[in-house]
């Protein structure tokens, strides 16, 4: 049997588009070329690794098994054609960042590469925006050097450093009748639209939990998946939500209003890392810059609040 890595390749793009187009797409290919693949890789193992579903294609399980036991080897592969990159383009290393949505698509994260990547220009660096239990994944089997993400940690072998303590602010749509107060309650949101993190969301359990000590029943009308589709609700006028403040830098001026959450609900943030080793010289600076992009976010926006 003789398994090209091209082969592989366009295997693990068909399973992670469900389609033979979009992979094409994907891998800068003709849908054709794809699927003369696709025939040709099935007939080397001898068994169909997709069941077919008008455009859509769905694992078999043979394709699935087969699909578990090659997704490693495929990046090990491909981190080999990188390391050879590496020393062709006398790269030093390549640094792998992965980082929760809140993190990595606001002002925050991009302010700390820029300064990093001036600081470090021999390396490549390379983001991954992931969900907090996906980053702790990652880190522990090695897909990335640092998380950045809400602490505390949910599972073993991680290591952790707070780098910011935020309060978590109430937004509301622009120009909403509860703008002009001095900050929000569950009291004085009891009658409005909410919209909420999915439950097990750590922010959600905590808004929760200040909604019973104030005695007020929390019945939102939208959740959501992540902090930026929140903001986008409450900036179309669906509701009310309580977000980490990161998010909101990342928004344009004008689409929200922001006010204080009382009582006061603390985020920690931190980095991440496997505690099997230490923290290289490129590892630590990225925490110090995070600690000073946080506080310099604290300093150009009110809302911004350290604890």
């Amino acid at each position: 049997m003789n398994i090209r890595l091209r082969q592989l390749r366009a295997f693990k793009a068909i399973v992670e588009n469900a389609s033979v187009s979009e992979a094409a797409v994907a891998l800068g290919l003709t849908q054709s070329s794809v699927s003369k693949m696709l025939a040709g890789f099935e007939a080397e193992l001898g068994f169909a690794l997709f069941d077919r579903a008008g455009r859509r294609l769905h694992l078999t399980e043979r394709g699935r098994q087969f699909y578990h036991r090659t997704d490693n080897a495929i990046e090990l592969l491909d981190s080999i054609r990188t390391a050879a990159e590496d020393i062709r383009d006398k790269i030093a290393g390549r640094f792998r960042v992965t980082a929760i949505g809140p993190l990595s698509m606001s002002a925050f994260l991009p302010g700390i590469l820029r300064q990093l990547g001036a600081e470090f220009p021999e390396f490549r660096f390379s983001v991954e925006t992931k969900v907090r239990a996906e980053i702790e994944d990652w880190i522990v089997g090695q897909h990335a050097d640092v998380g950045l993400t809400l602490l505390p940690v949910r599972r073993g072998q991680l290591s952790s450093r707070t780098f910011a303590s935020v309060q978590a602010v109430a937004i509301l749509p622009k120009g909403h009748p509860l703008a002009g107060r001095d900050c929000l309650s569950p009291a004085a949101v009891s009658d409005a639209d909410i919209i909420m993190p999915r439950p097990a969301v750590r922010l959600r359990n905590l808004v929760e939990a200040s909604f019973v000590q104030a005695g007020v029943e929390l019945r939102p009308r939208f959740e959501t998946s992540n902090a930026v589709s929140t903001a986008s609700l409450v900036a179309a006028g669906n509701g009310i939500a309580v977000i980490d403040p990161f998010t909101v830098t990342g928004m344009p001026p004008g689409m929200i209003d922001v006010l204080p959450w009382e009582p006061a609900t603390v985020l920690n943030y931190g980095t991440i890392w496997s505690d099997i080793r230490a923290l290289a010289a490129h590892e630590r600076r990225l925490h110090e810059i995070a600690e000073r992009v946080a506080q310099d976010l604290a300093r150009s926006h009110r809302f911004f609040a350290l604890a």
